[in-house]
């Protein structure tokens, strides 16, 4: 085992692509983050690293100080290694839930981590599930790898002294008896199956919820050029209809009544209720003829809700990006000293008033 060889340099970031009002939920999974001695939680069981140089640098919040590593088996090019957990969710159908595991691996003899999520009905049938893939970081589910502050950015790549956050979002499926979560560890060259996981997260809301998923790493709208959108969704089944109200921030945004005004999103409640439905919100800047500059306007649109047991509830608010069209002084006009139409009042100004003063016969 080469538990020496990977540092932690990871803080959890909380909803990069999916926010949530303050939800009550839980994790399903025991010894999540590998901190009780094997098999506890996972079988057939894992190896659990505590090496002392691994958290003496930035590690994934709550991670404690041990972590999992090669499952199953130890050594040999091209042994797998792998442990599961079965937990029931009978009691959660419909609910929303967040699977996340932060992976790294000793990349230079290209081992990995893979974790999986999957559903299954009472008679074993298998309902859906989710991958995570740490071979070469280009999972669709990743949320990202840490920079030099140990904060997870999307933008670094994978590399061998960084954790990355995977994490997907969903409903429970009708039907789901078992939620059954894999681990595994693949040792592609070399003598041990240098693959590590920690964190390893099912939680499932147990309360009121609103799901606020952008469609992208984050909203920006730019005045009469492009807009965007972000989906809405109730994470958890309502005693009655719901109705959210969205508000713009200020002027800047439109979201389809109007500059600066806001709109209402229904959700249905009851067995065919639309309450889990994601809803799109469209967004777009208000095109006016004012210069804003070149730095982007940042506005706040807000959320509240009101109907049954969701009414009041605390939602998280979704920050917009304001690009502005008028990119030049000569798009919304020049200052009347601007004689030359450059942008800026300079001594060239004053030639080119003196120039014109005397083509006008003056002295």
């Amino acid at each position: 085992m080469r538990c020496n060889k990977i540092l932690a340099v990871a803080v959890m970031l909380c909803g990069i692509f999916f926010f949530c009002a303050t939800v009550h939920a839980a994790n399903l999974l025991s010894n999540p983050s590998f901190e009780t001695a094997s098999p506890t939680g996972w079988a057939p069981g894992f190896t659990q690293c505590n090496h002392p140089d691994y958290y003496a640098g930035y590690a994934p919040a709550g991670c404690g100080s041990k972590y999992g590593a090669a499952w199953g088996q130890d050594g040999g090019w091209g042994t797998w290694g792998s442990s599961s957990q079965t937990v029931g969710v009978s009691g959660s159908v419909g609910n929303s839930y967040v699977f996340s595991a932060w992976l790294s691996a000793y990349t230079p003899q290209n081992d990995y981590a893979e974790v999986r999520l999957e559903f299954f009905n009472s008679s074993s049938g298998s309902l859906g599930s989710f991958f995570f893939d740490g071979n070469n970081g280009s999972s669709s589910y990743i949320v990202g790898s840490a920079n030099s502050s140990g904060v997870a950015d999307p933008s670094v790549a994978w590399t061998l002294h960084n954790w990355t956050l995977y994490e997907v979002s969903g409903i429970v499926p009708s039907g789901a008896v078992n939620a059954v979560v894999t681990l595994s560890s693949n040792s592609v060259s070399g003598n041990a199956n240098d693959s590590y996981i920690d964190l390893v997260n099912l939680d499932i809301a147990t309360g009121p919820s609103v799901v606020i998923e952008e469609t992208g790493a984050d909203t920006s709208v730019k005045e009469g050029e492009y807009s965007d959108s972000y989906n809405l969704s109730l994470g958890y089944e309502p005693s009655a209809d719901v109705q959210i109200t969205v508000t713009p921030g200020d002027g800047q945004i439109d979201l389809g009544s109007g500059a600066g005004v806001a709109i209402t999103v229904d959700f249905t409640s009851g067995p065919s209720g639309d309450w889990a439905t994601p809803k799109p919100v469209n967004v777009s800047a208000y095109d006016d003829s004012v210069y804003e500059g070149k730095t982007p306007h940042t506005t706040t649109i807000t959320h509240s809700a009101v109907g049954g047991d969701y009414t009041g509830i605390s939602i998280s608010s979704l920050d917009v990006d304001v690009i502005d069209d008028e990119e030049t002084c000569g798009d919304w006009g020049y200052l009347v000293t601007d004689l030359n139409r450059d942008c800026y009042v300079t001594i060239l100004d004053l030639v080119e008033f003196i120039e014109a003063w005397l083509d006008s016969g003056g002295i």
